[in-house]
Parts: C-alpha cells; structure tokens; sequence
C-alpha cells in the first residue's frame, strides 16, 4: 500500500545431518545481486557460515546485520550514491571485518562483536560527522582512523585483557 516492497530470502539445511558434512569441496553458493540505483533498507541474518558483504555503490539507507558464528566481511569498495543514516553489525563467534565504512559515510556506526576478532577500516569518502560506537566482549579489537580524521575517545573499558592505542605520526 505505501509503494514498498519487501524481498525475505530463507535459506538452511534440508536435513539436520547436513550440519555434520566434513566434505566442504562442494559447499553451497548463494549471490545475491542487489540494484544499483534503488534506495533500500537493509536487515540480514546470516546464522552460521561465511559471508562477503560488499555494498559500495548501492542506494543503501540503513542496513541493520546480524552475523553469526563464522568469518564475515562487510564491504564498502566504492562511495554510495548518499550518506547512510545507520550502520549496524552484530557479529557472533568468529572474524568479522569491516572495509571501507566511510564510502558509506554513515551517521551512526555500531558494530559488536561478541568472541572472536573484529577489524573495522574506517577508510573511504566521508560526507558527513559520524557517531562511532564498538563492542567486543572477548578478543581482539582494531579500528583504523584513516590520516587526517580527527577523533575523540569518549569511554574505553576493557574487562578482560589489556588496551592498547597506537597513533601513526602524521
């Protein structure tokens, strides 16, 4: 009624033996092609696996990923057509990268990642100030600023292991 559409692709095991294979040579593929010039919001969850992510270019508004146990990326390779409001990325158990996040230029940025190792590039085309907010339970951690970006630390707790912030000269 409001001119929206909704797309929900499902995806899972047929069986529950199928979980168990050790022959991974032939894992199934899925590709999902999304169009260039039509604005979107964007909610996904991917349970268990691996996943590449790459949404430079796109008309992305607001993307909202829930990433599960596995080796997840989240690319930006190129700017978006306009800044996004919001990106938020909830990883799981496992390796979860971000590249890119200022071709996407987003407003608010919250990426958590529960165990495991988390990498966010803040690299890119930034349009706009961004709201940066990170959590990683247990593992290790890295954000890279790109040169030139002014930032302010406004709270770091670490529970369990040790901080670290290493500043390039510039």
């Amino acid at each position: 009624g409001d001119g929206n559409w909704t797309y929900r692709l499902n995806f899972g095991p047929r069986s529950i033996f199928r979980l168990f294979n050790v022959d991974h040579t032939n894992e199934p593929r899925v590709i999902v092609t999304l169009p260039r010039d039509v604005p979107m919001t964007l909610d996904g969850t991917i349970s268990m696996g691996q996943s590449r992510v790459e949404l430079g270019g796109l008309r992305v508004l607001d993307a909202k990923l829930e990433l599960g146990m596995g080796e997840h990326t989240v690319s930006f390779s190129e700017p978006v057509a306009r800044p996004m409001k919001r990106l938020l990325v909830d990883g799981g158990m496992g390796e979860l990268t971000l590249r890119g996040i200022g071709n996407a230029s987003p407003g608010r940025v919250d990426v958590r990642q529960s165990m495991g190792e988390m990498s966010l590039d803040l690299e890119g085309a930034w349009m706009q100030d961004a709201d940066v907010l990170t959590r990683c339970s247990m593992g290790e951690c890295t954000i890279h600023v790109p040169d030139g970006v002014g930032i302010e630390i406004a709270r770091a707790r670490i529970v369990i292991g040790e901080r670290t912030l290493r500043v390039k000269d510039r």
